[in-house]
């Protein structure tokens, strides 16, 4: 336990939190106090206040150091007459010589506070600032020393006045201020930033009743908290912090869930450093009972922890995870219940949303940005998750129609087609979507010969974003226009072999487990091919 003074230095130093060291992963390529403190000067110089701030800030600076040092070391001193006689004017120079004293003291304490922040922040920060999102998140805690360097740049107005007279001034404030709105209006007019509105929603409206969401994400926690406690959506609902039960505080707050959620143990550890603690096992076997709508993740675990997995299993479920008991919704009823449900929560997530932001508005340093990952994460994981039972064989095959596995490959060829076409990120820098993508290609080549396929069943397929700019851009996809019959093989032949072919291309590849598969199948087939060709050749020239 700790003192009322261990509590208080805790809470001074943040040190729950890190003590202003947010990175958990490797940080020792981050940057150091000297590029940071640069990093914030030119922030400050070209997005906060722009050029003519920050010239006025270092002005006041300029200016207020000079007061600091002439109240500190200047103008005392100075003695009246003989004896207790003291004039008026001895009097006047008193009290100017005290006034200078507090405006240095002031200047010294805003100066001071200014400095000290910016190297006690910058030496502790260990956000890597090459990330855009983790700058983004860096340059939030600039707001403290912006406030006071604001303070010196109207220090450094009044300054100006006195050079140039009250009139220069006012058209070079307005003309700051003029600057500083057409510069930044457009993206800080955030009137119709309702994203994370409907994130929220789509988060919780996927969720039956009376299920439990853990959240480990600070955007789905803040917003989800918001739409429960404020508004009044989705009360059924229980959620709770992961993040906030791994912290020896919360036995405290395990009371305020007592018949609601059953937390076997002081806090949430890793299974190594079991204790007193409990591990996210432990947590699905307390609850897993109480809540007839499920459990949930939103985020990732905080720990690298796989005992649960012969107990359980993980199915993508919207913008979150559900944990279920093992083979309760990846074999049999249960796996078709789940296509058509995590479909349907797809199809209600696209509608809700529309379009997803404009990535020129809201760039990678913003949580906006974070909602394009968002969508196409999950709707890769769904697509990764069915393309996975759907090539399970032997005992573990999940019984179907070959109409209806066809059809299902079709549907993850669309969502995968859908993914390269409209998220770049995934497109140049992940292999495993072009390796993904061509080997559900491969499985409908293997397929009956006389199952249908054409055109008509990608639009089927596609998610419909309601005749918004991401429909558009499916039409870019290149589908051919494929009739049904023996065509749709030539089709998926060729998707097959060029996504292959990307796949091996790319950068890492080489170091993924099936690398060497796919080069072996690839140049196995083309070899084929050229043998048959050389044949057909032969055959011709008798």
């Amino acid at each position: 336990m700790f003192t009322d003074e261990q509590n208080n230095g805790v809470i001074f130093c943040r040190a729950d939190y890190g003590t202003f060291q947010l990175f958990s992963g490797d940080a020792a390529k981050s940057e150091g106090n000297i590029e940071r403190t640069v990093a914030y000067l030119v922030d400050l110089a070209s997005k906060q206040g722009g050029p003519g701030v920050f010239f006025l800030g270092i002005w006041g600076i300029c200016a207020c150091v000079g007061v600091a040092f002439g109240g500190m070391f200047g103008g005392g001193g100075r003695k009246g007459g003989k004896g207790k006689r003291k004039n008026y004017k001895e009097k006047n120079n008193q009290v100017q010589d005290k006034e200078k004293v507090n405006a240095a003291k002031a200047v010294v304490a805003i100066f001071g506070c200014w400095v000290f922040y910016l190297c006690v922040f910058h030496t502790l920060a260990n956000l890597p600032l090459s990330n855009p999102l983790l700058y983004g998140v860096h340059q939030r805690f600039w707001m403290q020393p912006n406030i006071l360097f604001f303070i010196f740049a109207g220090v450094g107005g009044g300054k100006f006045a006195e050079r140039f007279g009250n009139n220069v001034t006012m058209v070079t404030l307005a003309a700051i201020v003029f600057y500083t709105v057409f510069m930044n209006y457009s993206k800080v007019d955030l009137s119709d930033d309702i994203w994370f509105d409907y994130y929220a929603r789509s988060v919780l409206e996927a969720l039956p009743r009376d299920s439990l969401l853990v959240i480990n994400y600070d955007q789905q926690w803040t917003s989800v908290r918001y739409l429960q406690e404020c508004e009044g959506v989705r009360p059924d609902i229980i959620s709770v912090n992961l993040s906030m039960m791994s912290y020896m505080w919360w036995k405290t707050k395990v009371p305020l869930y007592e018949g609601i959620v059953n937390f076997p143990g002081t806090n949430y550890v890793s299974p190594r450093l079991k204790g007193t603690g409990f591990t996210w096992r432990e947590l699905l076997d307390a609850n897993i009972d109480m809540f007839e709508g499920g459990i949930y993740l939103g985020g990732n675990l905080n720990y690298k922890e796989d005992d649960y997995l012969d107990k359980y299993e993980i199915v993508p479920w919207g913008l979150s995870k559900r944990f279920a008991k093992r083979n309760e919704l990846t074999t049999g009823s249960g796996f078709l219940e789940w296509v058509d449900t995590s479909r349907e929560k797809i199809h209600e997530l696209t509608n809700r949303f529309e379009t997803l932001p404009d990535t020129a508005k809201y760039d990678e340093s913003t949580w906006e940005w974070t909602l394009q990952r968002e969508y196409w994460d999950h709707l890769y994981e769904r697509t990764s998750h069915l393309l996975e039972i759907l090539l399970r064989d032997g005992d573990d095959a999940v019984p179907m129609t070959p109409q209806l596995k066809f059809d299902l490959l079709i549907e993850v060829a669309a969502s995968f087609e859908l993914i390269l076409g409209n998220d770049k990120l995934k497109r140049e820098e992940d292999y495993g979507l072009y390796k993904n993508l061509g080997l559900c290609y491969m499985h409908m080549i293997k397929s009956d010969k006389g199952l249908s396929y054409g055109t008509k069943h990608f639009s089927d397929k596609l998610i419909n974003f309601q005749g918004t700019d991401l429909i558009e851009s499916v039409s870019t996809l290149g589908f051919p226009v494929v009739s049904p019959g023996s065509e749709w093989r030539n089709h998926a032949t060729d998707r097959w072999s060029t996504l292959w072919r990307k796949y091996l291309e790319m950068d890492g590849a080489e170091n993924d487990g099936s690398y060497q598969s796919v080069k072996s199948i690839l140049t196995a087939v083309f070899q084929s091919v050229g043998e048959a060709q050389q044949a057909r050749a032969a055959q011709g020239g008798q």
